[in-house]
């Protein structure tokens, strides 16, 4: 078989799953505590109470169920929001041992519905709107995504974040930036933070292939983008010194083709550019 080279490859992933509704784990609030003990003749240490400590009431639920609506496993990105058991591995563990706190001290039960089948995404889209027009009560909060989701806040299926008590979307466990972006009109319908690690996952890389660089009597890129240079067009330069159809009749894809390309992209990677050129949410 012949090998199909590329000199750019794109790995990239969908834009995050976000919150719809609903707030974020709490955890445990900081206490003062009085002066530390201190050897005779030096000074005493106050500890200083946590300012971004979750400033939340203890209180019995009376094992009421939080109920959440998310996606099952995507991409092999992390959707957990919660986990079975402990099994050794860190995240698994703490995201076992966060919710057991909650319940724990909150007298109340977690549990999640995942949506598994296939393209999980629409699916999950479509569980919330069967949801809200058969005027259920399944879930308290749902993972809804952004990217084919817009429908759902401009359809009326969601409320304005900002109008929720207690959230408090001005401290750090949630994304500032990204709920900046997505605010409309003042209101808030989809919310970024740390309860869903899929934000943080869902990354996309550019790799460039060094052999190629060098084949081709190219610079590797790195001082371009130190100095602010790497732009579209420069990229753009660089595909076009190395694409070639090499035998082939024209660039249609062949597994077994002969043609080198500039460049090589994920399916949904192309609006992802514009993030290199300074947009974050369109």
């Amino acid at each position: 078989m012949k090998r199909t080279a590329a000199i750019l490859a794109s790995v990239l992933a969908l834009s995050s799953a976000l919150a719809s509704c609903g707030g974020e784990t709490p955890a445990e609030a900081s206490k003062n505590t009085s002066v530390t003990d201190a050897p005779e003749g030096s000074a005493a240490v106050t500890a200083q109470p946590d300012e971004n400590a979750y400033p939340y009431e203890i209180k019995d639920m009376n094992g009421f169920t939080f109920r959440v609506l998310n996606s099952g496993p995507l991409w092999s990105q992390i959707m957990t929001v919660d986990t079975d058991s402990m099994d050794g591995e860190v995240l698994n563990d703490a995201i076992y041992n966060r919710n057991r706190t909650v319940e724990s001290k909150l007298n109340c039960k977690i549990e999640v519905t995942e949506v598994t089948a296939n393209d999980s995404l629409d699916n999950l889209k479509k569980a919330v709107q069967e949801s809200v027009l058969a005027g259920e009560d399944l879930y308290d909060v749902m993972y809804a995504p952004v990217t084919n989701g817009i429908s759902l806040v401009t359809d009326g299926y969601f409320t304005d974040l900002t109008q929720v008590e207690g959230l408090h979307l001005d401290k750090p466990w949630w994304d500032a930036s990204s709920n900046l972006n997505m605010t409309l009109e003042g209101a808030l319908y989809f919310a970024e933070g740390a309860l869903h690690l899929r934000y943080l996952d869902a990354m996309f890389v550019l790799y460039f292939n060094e052999d190629m660089l060098s084949k081709y009597d190219l610079e590797k890129p790195y001082d371009l983008v130190r100095q602010g240079k790497w732009t579209v067009d420069a990229m753009l330069d660089y595909q076009k010194a190395v694409t070639n159809l090499n035998g082939d009749t024209n660039f249609k894809w062949d597994q077994n083709g002969s043609s080198v390309y500039g460049l090589s992209l994920f399916v949904y990677s192309p609006r992802y550019f514009l993030n290199g050129c300074g947009e974050y949410f369109i």
